[in-house]
Order: structure tokens, then sequence, then C-alpha cells
């Protein structure tokens, strides 16, 4: 979330954040265990900013957001969004978002589970078969943090997506990949590390549709 919110949106135009329930809960744990060597400077000059920290910490509800009225939606990861992203709430905004717009939807590390419960018209997984990733279960495994209730890797091989990740590194937390569907309509990071490239991916393909 640090870092994809000046790069879709360099020149300071409008961004809306949206929150599910337990968001502000998973972003505190986040924040307070940041390992120093891990931390970036997004992460500073959002812990800097006020003006942002404000928009999170004042988000609109998710149930309140209609995603159709935005080019791009960008799920942000963290352990908070292991908890209710994968809900009925989103899964059918991200559905009607699909067949009623052209909003492009990206994620990265456990946003991911925004797209795992969403169904296409036929109600089945409206990623069957769809090209993404999510943090791996073993990056999951290796913080300790097996005890959230839903994993990216598990849920999206789940809803028939086609799981893919960068395992070239040993310790996956230092290794990570963007990836588009075939129909450029969902754009997902592996990890934290993704955001850059997810956000910058995300950019390209809506001006290109233009």
């Amino acid at each position: 979330m640090t870092a994809s919110s000046p790069t879709c949106c360099p020149t300071g135009g409008k961004i809306i954040k949206g929150i599910p329930a337990n968001f502000n809960r998973g972003l505190a744990v986040c924040l307070q265990s940041y390992y120093y060597f891990l931390e970036s400077k997004e992460d500073k000059r959002f812990e800097e900013d006020e003006t942002l920290q404000a928009k999170v910490k004042n988000s609109i509800p998710i149930a309140d957001i209609d995603l159709k009225e935005y080019d791009l939606v960008f799920f942000a990861g963290g352990w908070g969004a292991a908890y209710d992203m994968n809900s009925e709430i989103v899964a059918s905004k991200v559905s009607d978002a699909y067949y009623n717009s052209d909003v492009i939807m990206g994620s990265v590390c456990h946003g991911a589970l925004a797209f795992t419960e969403a169904r296409d018209k036929n109600g089945e997984y409206l990623i069957k078969g769809r090209p993404m990733t999510g943090v791996t279960q073993k990056q999951i495994i290796s913080f300790g943090i097996e005890f959230t209730p839903f994993h990216p890797e598990e849920e999206l091989k789940k809803a028939g997506a086609i799981y893919k990740a960068d395992r070239s590194k040993r310790i996956d937390q230092f290794a990570t990949i963007t990836v588009i569907d075939q129909e450029k309509r969902f754009v997902t990071g592996q990890n934290q590390n993704a955001s850059h490239d997810t956000a910058q991916l995300m950019m390209k393909t809506l001006t290109e549709k233009e």
C-alpha cells in the first residue's frame, strides 16, 4: 500500500482507500513488526505523511465503494487481509466490477484473496484458468503466520487459478514476480517486493487500453 499509492497516482491525484472490517488491526500489527532492513523509503514516508495516514484511518468501508467508478482498483496485502479480504462482500463487488466495467484490478501478497471467492455468471470461480500470484505458503511459514485463516497460494489454487511464483531464491521473501492474466483485467504481485512493478503494470495496461 505504501509503495503503490504514489506509483499509481504520482501527481497527487484522487486516491480513495477502502477498508475491510479488520484492516486497521492488521495494519497496526504490520507497522509494529517491521524489520529495520525490510522497511522501505515508502514505508517511512507513510509513517511521516499525516494526510495519507488520515485517509487510511478514516477509510471508506468496502461495502460502500462501487469499484466500477474507478479505472484501477488495487488490493493491498498484509496479514489483516487474510481475515476478511475474501469475504462475500468483496467477492460480489469484484464480480460486479468485472462484468459491468473495464476496471483493472490488482493486488500484492495477501491482497489476492480479494479474488478467490468471486464468481462468474455460471457460478464458477471467476479466476479459474487465469495466471495469478500471491504470497507463497513457504513465506507464510517462514514468518510464522500460519495461524491466519486464509493463505493466498492455497486459496488461489482452490479457485482454479494458475498459480505462479518466483522460487529462484532460497528465501521466498527476497524473490517476487508480477503476473497479468490473459484478458489484462487482473494484475497480481507475489509479495511486498512487487508493489512498484504491479502498480506500474496496472498503469501501463490502462494507458494501452485508452
